[in-house]
């Protein structure tokens, strides 16, 4: 029997008794598996387009490096983060209500102009768990699932949050993992690096403390009853349970 008397409003409608339903909360650390890819030579366009990165798998690191950097015009790196949660344990009947992911700054060289920290979707396949050098492909990724600006970022070893937009939320695996890609919205409008201009963020590798966070504020569309009060049985709006009068 679930008690929802402390959680709940009442609004009355007719005889029947509007209650609502309780939000809980589950949070998960990105496993170390994370890390970013990158890829360096000369031309922008082919370091962006190309099908794999030429330099190895960096998952073994304590940071994750997202962005782009020139050099005299012509050498460039381009950076692209990957991170992993294992959201097995989250009901494939949740209504997931929001969603964060909680990122811990680990070195700021994103210069000006300010850019876009964006979450990006390849599931079912992309990433691959461990992440290897043809997940670099950009074709993999796309939609921007929440993002954060450069300007507003914190100091070093400081927190900063990316709320999930509708459709970040809707990339959350219930029952399964949660893979996603992290880009700089330069690399992604193909804009041509001008310098320097990359972050990093810290991976698990670095404590549990420091790692990349997802938190997700989720209901569960169940039966609830309250002794004494009759019976209650879930309503077409999401989030309500209508009580009947005794």
């Amino acid at each position: 029997m679930t008690d929802v008397s402390k959680y709940s409003k009442f609004r009355f409608k007719g005889e029947m008794e509007e209650i609502d339903v309780p939000i809980y909360t589950k949070s998960y650390l990105s496993d170390e598996h994370d890390g970013h890819l990158t890829n360096t030579g000369s031309g922008y366009s082919t370091i962006r387009t190309a099908e794999s990165c030429n330099e190895d798998v960096h998952d073994d690191e304590n940071y994750i490096r997202i962005g782009q950097w020139e050099s005299l015009g012509m050498f460039f790196k381009i950076h692209r983060g990957f991170i992993f949660f294992d959201t097995s344990n989250l009901s494939p009947d949740a209504e997931i209500v929001s969603a964060s992911i909680k990122f811990n700054l680990n070195t700021d060289d994103s210069n000006s102009p300010a850019w876009d920290i964006v979450i990006q979707n390849g599931q079912p396949n992309y990433p691959n768990k461990p992440i290897i050098q043809s997940d670099y492909n950009y074709t993999y990724y796309s939609g921007d699932g929440g993002s954060f600006n450069t300007s507003n970022l914190p100091g070093v070893n400081e927190d900063f949050t990316i709320e999930l937009s509708e459709d970040g939320i809707s990339w959350i695996n219930k029952g399964g993992i949660t893979k996603l890609c992290i880009r700089s919205s330069r690399d992604i409008d193909g804009t041509e690096a001008t310098g320097e201009e990359d972050v990093s963020i810290h991976s698990r590798e670095e404590s549990d403390e420091r790692a990349p966070t997802l938190t997700v504020n989720y209901r569960l569309p169940k039966s609830i009853s309250i002794t004494g009060t009759g019976k209650v049985s879930i309503s077409k709006s999401p989030g309500k349970v209508l009580r009947t009068s005794s």
